[in-house]
């Protein structure tokens, strides 16, 4: 069906970039900063709050 003038897809690759770094600092955050905050706690207190 030539002459129809549908483009094939494309994804800026800027977007791809944007998102990987994105994901990559939502995901050290959300490792980092609870291991960070349980490293303070003392074992005790952790146990206590069960």
């Amino acid at each position: 069906m030539p002459g129809i003038g549908l483009l094939p897809p494309t994804v800026p690759w800027q977007l791809v970039v944007g998102c990987a770094i994105g994901a990559t600092v939502l995901s050290l955050a959300t490792s980092v900063l609870p291991a960070r905050r349980a490293t303070t706690l003392s074992p005790m207190v952790a146990l206590a709050a069960d």
